[in-house]
């Protein structure tokens, strides 16, 4: 693991437990976004067996790759319907008992450069939450951890 790498981890570590603590956060996920494939990679997860690290996911003409991705604003998704609706994966977070979650860019210049994934267990997200992951995102060391992984 490079020197980097290991920062990087230690900071996605450091966000993953202060989101368990202060948002009820049960699964937290990094990806950097690769805008010229229009694609997600996971750089992180708090369930690796489920969510290993290195997945990469097609956003292009989606809601998700369209709002979070492109727009750079943060994308709330409020019970199974709202999940079901955005991500193909729904069942394996169904499986885990997650109904809500909460997708906060992070933002570098005027570049999404990756994304905070944040799922509870309750089916609704108060504004103390999504003000947690925006804030979260918007952390100048997540921010340069996500540039020094070389994803894009």
């Amino acid at each position: 693991m490079t020197a980097a790498a290991h920062g990087s981890l230690i900071v996605f570590e450091r966000i993953a437990r202060e989101a368990a603590g202060s948002m009820g956060c049960s699964l937290f996920t990094v990806t950097a976004f690769d805008a010229a494939a229009m694609q997600v990679q996971r750089l992180y997860s708090t369930n690796p067996s489920a969510y290993p690290d290195g997945g990469r996911k097609p956003k292009r003409d989606t809601e998700f790759g369209r709002h979070v991705l492109a727009g750079r604003k943060p994308l709330v998704c409020e019970g199974d319907d709202a999940i079901a609706a955005i991500f193909d994966d729904h069942e394996t977070i169904f499986s885990l008992g997650l109904h809500a979650s909460i997708n906060a860019p992070v933002v570098s210049g005027d570049n999404c450069i990756g994304v905070l994934n944040f799922l509870m267990t309750s089916a609704s997200v108060s504004n103390e939450q999504l003000n947690a992951a925006c804030a979260f995102a918007s952390d100048e060391s997540v921010v340069a951890a996500l540039r020094d992984t070389g994803v894009r």
